[in-house]
């Protein structure tokens, strides 16, 4: 088993097509600008990342967006859930 299947970098949210989505301190009402990432199959259906500051502690993971309880953390494994999800049939 290689670090790949063991632990996912921003990197490779990048490669899979992830998105960076900004937030504003001032959106959030945070202290600090943060960013996480998302993946949108359908407008009904998303993969969403932990933030970057959570990612700093915990690595970077990502769950189905209103789907908290299964959290990916593999790179080959969220590589072939994307492929599977891509290969379906869409509808609206």
């Amino acid at each position: 088993m290689n670090n790949r299947d063991i632990e996912m970098t921003e990197q490779d949210l990048i490669k899979l097509g992830f998105k960076k989505r900004y937030v504003t301190s001032h959106e959030s009402g945070y202290d600090k600008d943060w960013f996480y990432y998302t993946y949108d199959f359908t407008k009904y259906l998303s993969l969403t990342s932990n933030d970057n500051f959570d990612a700093e502690t915990k690595g970077w993971y990502v769950e189905f967006l209103g789907g908290e309880g299964v959290k990916f953390t593999a790179f080959t494994e969220l590589e072939q859930l994307i492929n599977i999800i891509e290969k379906a049939e869409k509808y609206d």
